[in-house]
């Protein structure tokens, strides 16, 4: 909460974007899919609400178009964004110049935190469902054994009034541990 802003250098889009350099969500051999609510999320949405639980805004994002895209669908066109490739395949892209992108991402950097108190938090809902869709059922076993509920073979649903303690089921921890440590 110390923090004025949070940037996000070199994201990818979530799982299952097209035209999109890499992308994943989280890893790119277990997770095939989130969604929060009912809505897909990726890695940018969910570093953005955890940044706003601290009460921090995400005013730039940089990536590849598609990345850049998602982030602001996410957070709003006030958002900044740097494009710094454009995607041919998953694993091939056409890289802007190094010294182009750099210079850009110093400029809108600037411009980003001087609009900083003005810039928009994502709104944390009073209730958080996330629907977690692994590419191989052992995984959905490990959550179901810390308590997420099986959905089928491959899905569970990490739930939580906290956005905190529902972070830390993503990452291992047992459901409402979070609250008591």
């Amino acid at each position: 909460a110390s923090y004025d802003a949070a940037v996000q250098l070199g994201a990818h889009a979530m799982q299952g974007t097209e035209n999109a350099y890499m992308n994943h969500t989280f890893s790119s051999h277990s997770i095939a899919g989130m969604r929060l609510n009912g809505q897909p999320i990726g890695e940018i949405g969910i570093q953005a609400l955890l940044a706003a639980y601290f009460r921090v805004p995400t005013v730039l994002v940089s990536g590849d178009r598609a990345a850049c895209e998602e982030a602001r669908n996410f957070l709003g066109e006030k958002l900044e964004t740097v494009v710094t490739k454009d995607t041919v395949s998953r694993y091939t892209v056409i890289n802007r110049n190094p010294v182009s992108v750099r210079k850009e991402l110093t400029e809108t950097a600037e411009k980003a935190l001087k609009k900083v108190r003005t810039a928009p938090l994502p709104e944390l809902p009073g209730d958080f469902e996330l629907e977690y869709r692994f590419m191989c059922p052992n995984a959905a076993d490990d959550f179901e054994k810390r308590g997420a509920e099986r959905i089928d073979c491959q899905t569970v649903i990490l739930r939580s009034k906290d956005f905190m303690d529902l972070y830390a089921q993503m990452f291992g921890w047992a459901p409402g541990l979070h609250n008591r440590k």
